[in-house]
């Protein structure tokens, strides 16, 4: 079976951005996970897809160019909680 890893580094060539995301919606991946998919795929963009919130995003901003945010970060499906935007983009913001 292939490893995330082999996949990362195969994936480059082929796709404008490496996405990679946790166990589930909701889930973030590990740091060491994306620290090592970052070594392995060097300057192509990489972007994490689940888990990301306010509480959780820092370590992970010096690996990943990317992250795309819905659940942690909104009322419902359809409703974004504001307050929770703000505290996300101040982080990636501050970074």
């Amino acid at each position: 079976p292939y490893t995330t890893l082999f996949r990362s580094r195969f994936a480059v060539p082929y796709m404008d951005v490496i996405t990679t995301s946790g166990s589930a919606t909701n889930q973030a991946p590990s740091v060491p996970k994306i620290a090592s998919m970052r070594a392995v795929i060097g300057t192509a963009p990489l972007a994490i897809a689940s888990g990301m919130a306010p509480e959780n995003v820092k370590p992970f901003l010096e690996y990943a160019d990317c992250v795309l945010v819905a659940s942690n970060i909104s009322f419902s499906y359809t409703e974004l909680d504001p307050k929770r935007v703000r505290a996300l983009s101040d982080i990636v913001r501050a970074y």
